[in-house]
């Protein structure tokens, strides 16, 4: 799926699919107690066992921490679970992550949820299961949702996966919570912190589909300046780059945001970078977040459906005007681009003039 600059007809119909979830997902919430308040009974014949991968305890602060959900049920029939997960364009929440101390850690991606820069889009075709005795397993990573800092932890999942099924076939929302499962974050050192650094280049210019995958992944998870310079380097595209949005997550979820934002401006001029919307957008984001940390609270704090649209409106105004001054950098700039790097340049180029005699 393409991402394509936002036209008015375009923001309109994102709009609305936006405004569409909110309001079914109100509904929903209305109807349930808040998720890690500890109200409401889990169901008991629904059962969700957590476990930490490897039987793992302690890990660096940066390291993936990735979640084992087995999913079982002794009642035949009587539960239908969600399978989808997050994939090639976007994250998917159906669990809550209840941890003890309460609060702890950040959402990484807190500044791109949310915000109007981005198309709307399922991360993948959604999928369900019956749930049966032998179990449905899902591997989460905890670091997609939680930054935690070093510290001991508790935790216990709740997942919005599961709904009963009603004698007239209606799927009915019911709690499941796992069992508790405890473990250590520690500093992370900058010799460890090398070390993943560099398996994780090789692996990226490895060819290999399967270790750039996970590469990119501890690049996105690692925190360091030097993971944020990587990244930046090989950013260019959501969809058109192996492991594109992990690679975008990372630098969003960076904290080193000052070095993305002028890393990834100087690849405007960079001979050998390629600049697509994608990567425009992104820098966007960043540039609007830094100049108002508080860019997003309008349309995160939105009380509304008007006043929630009016601040995604807001926002896509401020994005699409960063975005229309980089691509005037650009266009100044693209003869010295070289290779696939001019091709791909010149396309934005392009598309950026085809909007324009459009409107």
């Amino acid at each position: 799926m393409y991402n394509g600059l936002f036209s008015s007809k375009r923001y309109l119909t994102m709009m609305g699919f936006v405004l569409l979830a909110v309001l079914c997902f109100s509904s929903q919430m209305l109807a349930q107690a808040a998720p890690c308040s500890g109200i409401g009974a889990s169901a008991d014949d629904a059962i969700l066992q957590l476990t930490l991968k490897d039987s793992h305890s302690t890990f660096h602060q940066g390291e993936i921490i990735t979640l084992q959900l087995a999913f079982t049920s002794k009642s035949k029939g009587k539960y239908r679970m969600d399978t989808q997960t997050s994939g090639a364009i976007g994250r998917v929440t159906r669990e809550s992550f209840c941890l003890d101390p309460a609060g702890a850690g950040s959402d990484p991606l807190a500044d791109y949820y949310g915000s109007s820069a981005f198309s709307v889009a399922p991360a993948n075709a959604a999928g369900h299961t019956v749930l049966k005795k032998n179990a449905f397993r899902l591997d989460l990573d905890l670091n997609e949702w939680k930054s935690l800092p070093p510290g001991n932890y508790r935790l216990v999942v709740e997942t919005q996966r599961v709904s009963q099924v009603t004698a007239t076939g209606e799927l009915v929302s019911v709690i499941v919570r796992s069992n508790p499962v405890q473990f250590q974050v520690v500093d992370a050192d900058s010799a460890w912190q090398d070390e993943q650094l560099a398996a994780a280049v090789k692996a990226l210019d490895s060819g290999n589909t399967e270790q750039g995958r996970h590469a990119a992944r501890v690049l996105r998870f690692l925190g360091t300046e030097a993971a944020t310079h990587e990244l930046a380097t090989r950013y260019w595209s959501l969809n058109r780059q192996a492991n594109g949005w992990d690679i975008m997550f990372g630098l969003v979820g960076s904290t080193h945001r000052d070095m993305a934002i002028q890393e990834m401006h100087n690849a405007i001029s960079d001979p050998q970078h390629p600049i697509t919307r994608d990567f425009l957008r992104t820098l966007a984001l960043f540039e609007a977040v830094a100049a108002d940390p508080q860019f997003k609270s309008a349309s995160n704090g939105a009380q509304t459906q008007e006043q929630f649209a009016q601040a995604l409106q807001d926002e896509a105004t401020a994005i699409d005007k960063l975005v229309n001054q980089h691509l005037a950098e650009l266009s100044s700039t693209v003869t010295l681009k070289t290779g696939s790097a001019l091709k791909v340049s010149m396309e934005t180029l392009g598309q950026r003039q085809s909007a324009t005699g459009a409107q």
